[in-house]
């Protein structure tokens, strides 16, 4: 996510509730693995993160705006990145984290772990 883009959404964050947490990994810019990034404009307002080429056209073909390769991931020398969903969000609300300890902390709030398919430095 981009500087402006992380305070488009902070300035909202009265109706976002969203809010920054500062910097959440380190990725590469122009070496590695693509991370694509596809965004759900028509129905949940969503982005995706996937380094599984066919999983990004899965979700081009259901609509969803590709928006290209959002950064490359460091493959298997890089931290592993923890994609949690949560249990009761009607939009499938996913957090990422590189963190053990925030990983463990939502899986026994509920949320269920998937395989994000990425690393970060």
């Amino acid at each position: 996510m981009s500087e402006e883009e992380r305070d488009y959404w902070i300035e909202r964050s009265a109706e976002t509730g969203w809010t920054s947490e500062n910097i959440a990994w380190y990725v590469r810019k122009d070496t590695g693995i693509p991370v694509y990034r596809v965004f759900d404009a028509n129905r949940t307002g969503q982005h995706r993160f996937t380094s599984d080429v066919n999983e990004k056209d899965e979700y081009i073909k259901k609509g969803w705006v590709d928006e290209g390769i959002g950064w490359y991931s460091s493959g298997s020398d890089g931290k592993k990145v923890y994609k949690l969903k949560h249990p009761t969000a009607k939009k499938h609300c996913y957090h990422y984290t590189i963190y053990e300890e925030e990983r463990d902390t939502l899986l026994a709030q509920g949320w269920t772990l998937e395989e994000s398919g990425f690393t970060a430095q």
